[in-house]
């Protein structure tokens, strides 16, 4: 590995060349005093290099971010990671632009930061990585330093701090991180609200119930709240990580009858702790059940999920809440949902993950709709015929005609599984 050092500080190359020597085996450094040598020549070799460590301040009022402007788009140039001690968002965001791919403080600057981070851009060129969206790891160091800032400046500084890493995913106003408990090392899944973009007073009451509800369920097969709180700019919640993926990443690859009927168990049991302390979860789908190191399934994602005994609901009467191709009935006519609802999302789970298709299909909202609501319930194939009792008692178009609870459906897997 090759790697050049660019800074007009020539006690700060000697450092990160020992640095770098001391944690990268075999690497090969430059090292280049911007103050002594200048401007590189047009005709600069950047391709003999993997990576380029950039610092921001570069002496007589030139700047990493007008270097990489100029020479960005040279043939081979290598993938750049910004070293600055400035610490502000408008370095970092047009680094970003200009096409850094890693980002340092310089407060940050030790032998494992700066190797981690040279590991990081060399591993996943495009800012992607298993499980992720793309994202750039310079967004992810200002989002470490922008969120520390503004819990500072509400005064927690005695909470656990975090060091945001790749995004897992995006919504309305969410971004969710995987990330690194700073005190302990534990790796959590972060999901920040920022609130300058969540203009719909519903976005934050949903944002602040997910946390109020999961945290009052204690099961193994439910997702951990570590932390919730606000900041000025930002609404937190630090859960639970899974590293092992989700259920429709498993139905993607195949599942076995045998693996989807303990599946089905466990997510029943996930089911029953929510309902126990009457919470409806409304948005029950493969992409929420989620797998841990060890195999075992939590459920996660209650953004939408509800309390059965509250009779105010964030959503005007009518209104249809939750994924299309997992609607119950009740909710497809936007109607008052219990814990029957979920226990019919959980059937079209089990079709799936014994067929490995949905059991509707349609071109439009309306089409999957008008299905959930008039289409027969549909057939098993041959070899798991014997199952399909058990998918219509929790797919009946009728919540009455289906398991009463949860606790009705985990009695009947228990006997089928004493007479196997």
């Amino acid at each position: 590995m090759k790697i050049l050092l660019i800074d007009d500080c020539e006690i700060t190359l000697e450092s990160m060349h020992i640095f770098l020597e001391q944690e990268i085996p075999g690497v090969e450094v430059t090292e280049y005093p911007s103050l002594r040598l200048g401007k590189p020549a047009p005709d600069f070799n950047w391709a003999a290099y993997d990576v380029l460590l950039l610092d921001y301040d570069l002496g007589n009022g030139q700047t990493g971010t007008d270097w990489l402007r100029e020479s960005v788009n040279q043939p081979g140039f290598p993938r750049t990671i910004l070293i600055t001690g400035v610490g502000d968002s408008y370095v970092v965001a047009d680094a970003i632009k200009l096409g850094a791919a890693g980002y340092l403080n310089k407060a940050d600057l030790n032998p494992e930061r700066l190797a981690e981070v040279v590991y990081e851009v060399l591993a996943h060129p495009n800012g992607d990585s298993p499980g992720m969206l793309p994202v750039s790891p310079l967004e992810a160091e200002a989002m470490t330093h922008g969120f520390e800032r503004e819990r500072a400046s509400k005064g927690d500084t005695e909470r656990p701090s975090y060091r945001f890493g790749g995004v897992i995913g995006r919504g309305i106003g969410c971004t969710v991180y995987v990330g690194k408990r700073v005190q302990d090392g534990l790796t959590v899944a972060i999901k920040i609200l920022d609130r300058s973009l969540a203009h719909d007073p519903e976005h934050l009451q949903r944002f602040i119930r997910e946390g109020m509800l999961v945290s009052k369920v204690d099961s193994p097969h439910v997702v951990k709240i570590h932390e919730q709180g606000f900041t000025n700019k930002y609404g937190f919640i630090a859960m639970e990580f899974f590293g092992r993926g989700n259920l429709k990443q498993r139905i993607e690859q195949g599942i076995s009858k045998e693996d989807a009927l303990n599946y089905l168990r466990y997510i029943a049991c996930g089911l029953e702790a929510v309902h126990a302390v009457g919470i409806v979860h409304r948005d029950l789908k493969p992409a929420n059940i989620m797998f841990r190191e060890d195999d075992s399934i939590a459920l996660a994602d209650f953004g939408i999920s509800k309390r059965m005994s509250v009779g105010a609901d964030l959503t005007c009467a009518g209104t249809i809440i939750g994924t299309p191709h997992y609607l119950s009935p009740e909710q497809a006519q936007g109607v008052q949902a219990d814990q029957r609802s979920d226990l019919y999302s959980l059937g079209v789970i089990f079709y799936e993950m014994l067929t490995g298709r949905k059991p509707y299909h349609g071109d439009t909202v309306s089409a999957l709709i008008f299905q959930h609501l008039h289409a027969p319930i549909p057939v098993l194939p041959m070899e798991c015929a014997d199952m399909q009792p058990l998918l219509a008692k929790m797919m009946a178009k009728d919540p009455n005609e289906r398991f009463k609870s949860t606790s009705e459906l985990l009695s009947v897997l228990t006997k089928m599984s004493a007479a196997a």
